[in-house]
């Protein structure tokens, strides 16, 4: 697997070549600016190591404790003794400094500048406080625009030694040396210079020789490294090809569900089809029965008068049987007077033979169309109403108070 490297001159790719056999090392990062970006110890913290970030800048010391929980972060600044010291902010970049001098160029060239006040510790009491007892400090890197004398001059070099320091050795954002000041400090204390990046300068501890030959040549192809911003291209493109992996799975089982649909749609549109033919006959259906419908409405008005025209005319038959019964009963009741009164009229029958043949005639007559009348189909048809009228008038007549006869 590719050797990751998050530093901005491959510093990390120098150090991994010489301490990669070391598992669980320890370092120390004086200006350690962002735990991600340009960042000399994230592929060592990556790889299970474990130290002491040093950054007074305050977004970036909470960058560091947000992704760096397992280190020692320190937001400080060293120098050759402990105190306080205003610092000038460059913005959100890592040319934070704490020498005037070179905040004033940083002013002059356009930078918003920020100034805060910092406590400032040494390199040997944060080695003392922080570095656990008889744990080896791996590498020691000091990034500190300018301050590199200061805090080279803050350590007790013959008890807190470093297998390997890296020190950035221009002036700040330009490459100028400025080595010749402070390096010294670490030649007097037998470290051993081995290597020039163009922006650090690399020393090795005398009592840890063996680590020189890892220096001899630069960053090459050997070292089996990628920079982040290609590593983070790649793992974008195997996530882009796994995406795309499953995007053809669901692109092929979106197909295998429209062709399902699609068989779905031509039996729904055969459905569709047969119900818009059944739904047509019954429209039809509909319109024939509507028009029975009708039809028999018609019929049935028809019937309905037809049956008023014959009930009226049942009860006008009715209303004249009734009055040729009366007229029936009022003839009966003459011809008895008449029969009564024959004895006396016998006398005066011959005189009175013309009426009795006039009344005999008409008695004749209505017999005639009485009998016509019984025998009539009308007669036949109203039996019934007739009866159930004559009960009727009985039933009335009898409930009423001044009684009567039929």
């Amino acid at each position: 697997m590719a050797f990751v490297s998050y530093a901005q001159n491959f510093e990390d790719v120098m150090l991994w070549r010489a301490l990669g056999h070391v598992e669980r090392g320890f370092y120390i990062d004086v200006g350690a600016q962002s735990p991600d970006l340009d960042s000399v110890t994230r592929a060592f913290s990556d790889a299970g190591w474990r130290g002491i970030n040093v950054e007074p800048h305050p977004a970036y010391f909470a960058d560091l404790l947000n992704r760096r929980p397992h280190d020692v972060n320190l937001q400080c600044a060293l120098g050759e003794r402990p105190g306080s010291a205003t610092i000038s902010l460059v913005g959100a970049t890592g040319l934070s400094t704490l020498d005037p001098s070179i905040a004033g160029r940083y002013l002059d060239d356009g930078y918003l500048i920020e100034r805060i006040e910092v406590s400032v510790e040494t390199l040997n009491s944060v080695w003392t406080k922080h570095v656990p007892l008889g744990q080896p400090v791996h590498f020691l890197k000091v990034d500190v625009e300018g301050f590199e004398l200061q805090v080279l001059r803050g350590n007790d070099w013959a008890q807190h030694r470093p297998w390997v320091v890296v020190v950035e050795a221009t002036r700040p954002n330009s490459q100028e040396e400025s080595f010749s000041e402070w390096e010294p400090n670490l030649t007097g204390a037998q470290y051993t210079f081995v290597y020039a990046d163009g922006l650090n300068r690399y020393y090795v501890a005398e009592e840890e020789a063996q680590l020189k030959d890892a220096f001899r040549y630069p960053p090459n192809v050997f070292d089996h490294f990628i920079v982040a911003p290609l590593e983070s291209t790649r793992r974008e493109l195997e996530q882009a090809d796994s995406m795309l992996g499953s995007t053809r799975q669901e692109l092929a089982q979106a197909e295998l569900r429209l062709e399902s649909t699609r068989g779905h749609l031509a039996q729904a549109e055969s459905l569709l089809a047969s119900m818009s033919a059944r739904t047509a006959q019954l429209e039809s259906s509909l319109q024939t029965s509507q028009r029975k419908g009708a039809q028999r409405q018609v019929q049935l008005e028809q019937m309905t008068d037809r049956c008023n025209e014959l009930f009226q005319d049942v009860s006008n038959r009715d209303k004249k049987l009734q009055d040729l019964a009366h007229r029936w009963n009022e003839t009966r009741e003459a011809l008895g007077q008449v029969s009564c009164r024959l004895d006396e009229t016998h006398l005066r029958a011959v005189s009175s033979e013309a009426d009795l043949a006039i009344a005999r005639k008409q008695a004749a007559a209505l017999r005639s169309e009485i009998s016509g009348l019984y025998g009539s189909r009308s007669w036949r048809v109203t039996a019934v109403a007739r009866f159930l009228a004559h009960k009727l008038r009985h039933l009335l007549r009898s409930r009423a108070p001044w009684g009567g006869r039929d």
